[in-house]
């Protein structure tokens, strides 16, 4: 058995809050997720940075900046999918808001969550990142 979908011409007031507490939680999600992911990327860097003579002996220097040239890529790619999934969810929003208010509810007509703050946080995240990979590129060029 499947749901049935809303439709999208009538959207209802438990619709709107549920892709609202939806999209509220997904963030909750990925910021506990960014945070300690890049406190641990710090962690490890700095780990190596003070260990480098004892790593680059063992020849793991590489093997510790690959792996963690990859996990920062994917990370990368769900922040920006982050910042899509938000841009397309509160558009979505602010359209059922909309549709509603023209109902006759007597909404509020800004988005209930932030469009753009969202989207360039979630890509601000995605260019953190992305500077791990250099920072993780230059590790493994100097010491692996």
């Amino acid at each position: 058995m499947s749901a049935e979908l809303p439709r999208a011409d009538a959207p209802s007031a438990e619709e709107l809050d549920r892709l609202h507490t939806s999209v509220i939680d997904v963030w909750k999600v990925y910021m506990t997720w960014f945070t300690f992911f890049f406190t641990a990327n710090l962690i490890v860097m700095s780990w190596v940075l003070t260990e480098t003579e004892n790593i680059s002996k063992s020849g793991a220097v590489w093997l510790v900046a690959v792996f963690w040239i990859f996990v920062n890529l994917t990370g990368t790619i769900t922040s920006i999918g982050l910042a899509i999934y938000s841009y397309q969810s509160v558009s979505r929003m602010e359209i059922m808001l909309q549709k509603l208010a023209a109902k006759g509810g007597i909404f509020d007509l800004k988005s209930p969550f932030p469009k753009t703050l969202s989207v360039l946080g979630a890509l601000f995240n995605s260019a953190a990142l992305l500077g791990n990979i250099v920072v993780w590129s230059y590790i493994w060029g100097k010491f692996g």
